[in-house]
């Protein structure tokens, strides 16, 4: 399996609670930045920037933004040069496949 680190985006319709950002902080020993966006309809989403981000941790993170995501309110997830919308459960898990394999494959 492979530790290559990489860059997570995960954006949020409204406030994110701060206790996600300090769990996924701690959970995956990544650190978490949030800036919030408005669009031009004034309405607001949540970036959350995670650099150094584990490929291992995927696991970690789903669990964490599962209310979100039941709650359709998780708009993408942006996992280096790979982005889903509206992803669900099943997306997160099949990423994190993704790119067990594709460390795998490239050792």
């Amino acid at each position: 399996m492979t530790e290559d680190a990489v860059i997570v985006v995960v954006e949020v319709e409204g406030d994110v609670d701060a206790n996600v950002s300090t769990r996924i902080s701690e959970e995956t020993a990544s650190p978490v930045r949030t800036i919030t966006k408005h669009g031009l309809a004034g309405d607001a989403s949540t970036w959350l920037l995670m650099g150094n981000f584990l490929v291992t941790s995927f696991a970690t993170l789903a669990p964490i933004l599962a209310n979100y995501m039941q709650q359709r309110r998780v708009k993408s997830i942006k996992v280096g040069d790979i982005t889903i919308e509206n992803p669900k459960q099943e997306d997160i898990d099949r990423a994190f496949q993704a790119w067990i394999e594709r460390g795998s494959a490239s050792t």
